[in-house]
């Protein structure tokens, strides 16, 4: 019997300041979805172009979250994190086409994205396999940020998506083996309002291994290496797992980590698992606090955005 295979899924339409939903399958395990976006972006009037922000169409999905019975966030991304995670995590660029200029016309947009399931920076993938059949409902949702999003404020431009365009899932699945940990990835944002040595970040703790942490950090919206200057792990009230990382030396690290050409600048990966094994992660089953503790430097609407990802055993 042919165990795996992919299926595609409903068009997610474009719709500005809107979140739009599908039901994912839920008669097998899923492994990825992959998620397609093409459209084109239409520019009139206005006198002025301004310029193009940088991951200007990934920044038009301003959240992706994968649901489970309504109330459990099982995946939750921002377009641009998931772009550079994507990124990271296949050592060579994500496909994005943003628009060549603010100018007046037709401009072709493309995304493409990736949604892990399989468990893609553990030893063993199929550990993580989501068991769909055990949700009454599973839904993939879409939150569109305005097309404005792309150009500075000094575009004033008309700026249309037709909602023929949007986002085209491709969902990857198999029937074995079953998983023996379920995997869940989401995000924490915190302004960065003034410098300071030690800026806590709480790490939510109880029944989790974190795999990994990933760190965005932007400067009135621009990604910036200038924010943070040291990572330091805590948990307990005296336990340092990571002491003074300096975040230029992490990026470098990051580099040679994932083959990368050049560092990513403003994103900072610091995976918590030895060889690949989940066991080796960080466990906070058994502590009472856990906390990122990081040198910073404020500028100009400074935030910080903590990427978790952990797993728990499978009840």
């Amino acid at each position: 019997m042919f165990r795996h295979g992919a299926r595609r899924l409903d068009l997610i339409p474009y719709e500005s300041g809107a979140t739009k939903t599908i039901d994912l399958p839920r008669d097998r395990l899923i492994k990825k979805i992959n998620l397609q976006f093409d459209a084109t972006l239409v520019l009139s009037g206005g006198t002025t172009s301004g310029t193009v922000n940088e991951d200007a169409t990934a920044k038009l999905i301003s959240k992706i979250e994968v649901l489970a019975d309504g109330v459990t966030t099982l995946r939750r991304f921002d377009g641009q994190g998931l772009y550079h995670r994507n990124w990271l995590e296949n050592g060579c660029a994500a496909i994005q086409s943003v628009p060549a200029s603010g100018d007046s016309g037709n401009h072709t947009l493309s995304l493409n994205l990736d949604i892990n399931f399989d468990n893609n920076i553990g030893l063993k993938p199929s550990d993580t396999f989501l068991l769909a059949s055990a949700y009454r409902t599973l839904v993939l949702a879409v939150t569109w940020a305005d097309p404005s999003v792309m150009f500075s404020t000094a575009n004033d431009r008309t700026k249309s998506i037709s909602n023929a365009f949007g986002i085209r899932p491709i969902i990857y699945e198999t029937t074995q083996p079953s998983p023996i940990l379920m995997r869940f990835v989401d995000y924490i944002d915190k302004n960065v309002s003034a410098s300071a040595a030690e800026f806590p970040i709480d790490i939510p703790i109880g029944n989790r291994i974190y795999q990994a942490f990933i760190f965005k950090s932007t400067e009135a919206l621009v990604l910036s290496s200038a924010i943070i200057n040291y990572f330091n792990l805590i948990s307990g009230d005296k336990n340092i797992h990571y002491a003074n990382l300096p975040d230029q030396q992490v990026l470098n690290m990051n580099k040679k980590q994932f083959s990368l050409e050049n560092a990513k600048v403003g994103f900072y990966y610091l995976p918590m698992m030895e060889n690949g094994r989940f066991v080796s992660g960080f466990s906070t089953v058994d502590i009472n606090s856990a906390k990122w503790n990081l040198d910073v430097t404020a500028g100009a609407a400074s935030v910080i955005r903590t990427y978790i990802d952990y797993v728990q055993k499978m009840p």
